[in-house]
């Protein structure tokens, strides 16, 4: 699942290694290892909802901001491809 956790870190005054957002999560009771969050921010795990929470808490944002392009939510009905009916 893509995401915009590295975006986030990076820009971030909080956290700025991964470890850091481990250590984070630890603090709120979300006890994951440096490897998974590694994987979550590479897109190649999927959080649970608890841990997804917990980022967009850390990172004072939206589960939908992080996890959730909506600017690939683009409507068949206005895709060039579309025939009319």
């Amino acid at each position: 699942m893509e995401n915009k956790l590295k975006e986030l870190r990076i820009n971030s005054n909080k956290v700025e290694y991964q470890e850091d957002v481990v250590r984070e999560l630890k603090k709120r009771g979300v006890n994951i290892t440096s490897a998974y969050y590694s994987m979550i921010e590479g897109g190649k795990r999927t959080p649970n909802p608890r841990i997804m929470k917990a980022l967009a808490d850390i990172f004072d944002t939206t589960i939908e901001d992080i996890f959730f392009n909506k600017t690939t939510n683009v409507s068949l009905e206005n895709s060039p491809d579309q025939k009319p009916a």
